[in-house]
């Protein structure tokens, strides 16, 4: 098998053809770091991984806080033992690429079960909500339809111009002005 027809077949499922006819629920705000996931060891030892590595500067910046934060060991034991694979964005300082963040932290962004499925958001928000951690803004799709709506992709692109926003829902009110 080619490398291309392996990327066909890894994306297959994917594609605008794939999902078109599908219902978009929600959204859930992706903003400007890295994502990280958590594997646990056979012998106990869990470690965050970035999409391709456990040495990346993202994963070490990841495990860092792992290793300091009680409460986000506790989130992820509690995930991982209900078969639930956590899924975070890594933000801060020392991860900024454009966006500007106080502190390193872990954003939880979604969850996925060990069967492939995702977890609702209320549930991953009842896990982060017990020790306190954010999860990402999740934004329904009637609030970005009207926006879309107001707006074709240059209309919008002319009035953003070179802005650059903190988040979906800066952008989302700005657009509503």
């Amino acid at each position: 098998m080619t490398l291309v027809s392996k990327r066909i077949i890894e994306k297959r499922g994917w594609m605008y053809e794939d999902v078109k006819d599908k219902k978009i629920k929600s959204v859930a705000e992706k903003c400007d770091g890295s994502i990280i996931s958590f594997v646990k060891f056979q012998n106990g030892k869990v470690r965050a991984k970035s999409k391709m590595s456990f040495i990346s500067e993202q994963a070490q910046g990841a495990q860092k806080i792992y290793d300091n934060d009680k409460r986000v060991r506790s989130l992820i034991s509690t995930m991982l033992s209900d078969g639930i694979n956590p899924v975070f964005e890594f933000v801060g300082m020392s991860n900024q690429i454009v966006l500007e963040y106080g502190e390193d932290e872990l954003i939880l962004l979604q969850g996925r079960k060990n069967d492939g499925l995702y977890v609702s958001y209320e549930l991953l928000k009842s896990y982060a909500d017990i020790w306190g951690l954010k999860t990402a803004k999740v934004f329904d799709m009637s609030i970005l339809e009207n926006v879309a709506s107001n707006y074709t992709e240059a209309e919008a692109r002319t009035k953003i111009k070179d802005r650059k926003f903190q988040g979906l829902q800066e952008m989302v009110d700005f657009l509503s002005k």
